[in-house]
């Protein structure tokens, strides 16, 4: 058994996001980008002084990474790829997946590998809510999508070990873990598994939803869990939770590591439309909290 840690929970955001999402650590800038999903919005956090910029869309943004120039940005939009210029505000669309469901298939979280590859879900939505069982996988390479993997209900966080030869996937909905044989090289997956399954394990409440997903230098995942206000350590290898850290704010969804030395981790929340006694009781929902040992 591995030794519980004290962990100290604070908000570093004034901002509220409705449902904060997609954090990406920005190294070079030293700024954590996220975005906020139901308002549209793409956001620069400076995590000193809790101060956040948005651009906001035309349309649901779920996934931003930068470029290596610092001032392009690479945005899911719905069922589309865009590149921002976060000093312009000036996007234009460069990639689309299933246009014949007209946005019905929409991407939800994803993540870029070592060589920059960005692997992202997508969910199906209808008028009776999301539709089990398909979900896909994507990967955006050389200016265009490949469908890489089907049959997720809510596609969600995903990440890699050190070696990179495991990916990991999580399905909100479907309230799993999975996990592939990744091959870097030839930006490949093979022989999904189930990692961990919340329906059929003590670790897990009927709340957990694993939801955002990250891995530290141990190469323990840890995953936000949406609608319990945590997030839960994860043993690579055997599924199991080994750690717990509690959230202010039940709507806790993306974990990501950053930070001076990288030590310290963010998680984004959600607000969700939350009334008055939400307010009352869950001051900080809706803002990125730090997490540090």
């Amino acid at each position: 058994n591995e030794a519980k840690v004290h962990y100290k929970v604070t908000s570093v955001e004034k901002l509220q996001s409705d449902l904060g999402e997609g954090p990406h650590w920005d190294e070079k800038q030293g700024v954590l980008w996220h975005t906020d999903i139901n308002e549209f919005k793409v956001c620069r956090l400076n995590v000193t002084s809790g101060d956040t910029e948005c651009h906001k869309l035309d349309d649901i943004a779920t996934l931003v990474h930068p470029y290596p120039n610092g001032e392009d940005l690479l945005v899911t939009q719905r069922n589309k790829m865009v590149k921002l210029n976060w000093t312009t505000k000036k996007y234009t669309v460069i990639g689309e997946v299933a246009p014949e469901l007209k946005g019905k298939e929409r991407f939800n979280d994803g993540k870029a590998d070592k060589t920059g590859r960005l692997w992202m879900g997508t969910i199906l939505d209808s008028d009776k809510g999301v539709v089990p069982g398909k979900g896909n996988l994507y990967k955006w390479e050389d200016g265009k999508f490949t469908k890489v993997a089907d049959n997720f209900y809510l596609t969600n966080g995903m990440t890699w070990p050190k070696d990179q030869k495991k990916m990991f996937v999580n399905d909100s909905q479907g309230r799993k873990i999975y996990v592939f044989d990744f091959d870097l090289e030839k930006g490949t997956l093979s022989n999904k598994k189930v990692l961990v399954d919340c329906n059929n394990s003590t670790d897990w409440t009927v709340n957990d939803h694993p939801d955002g997903l990250t891995i530290d230098i141990t190469d323990h995942l840890w995953a936000a869990s949406d609608y319990a206000g945590r997030v839960v350590k994860i043993d690579p290898n055997t599924g199991d939770v080994v750690d717990t850290c509690s959230i202010p704010c039940p709507l806790t969804t993306t974990p990501v590591f950053g930070g001076a030395n990288m030590d310290e981790m963010f998680v984004t929340t959600a607000y969700k439309n939350g009334g008055p006694d939400q307010r009352t009781a869950h001051p900080t929902c809706g803002q990125t909290h730090r997490i540090t040992s």
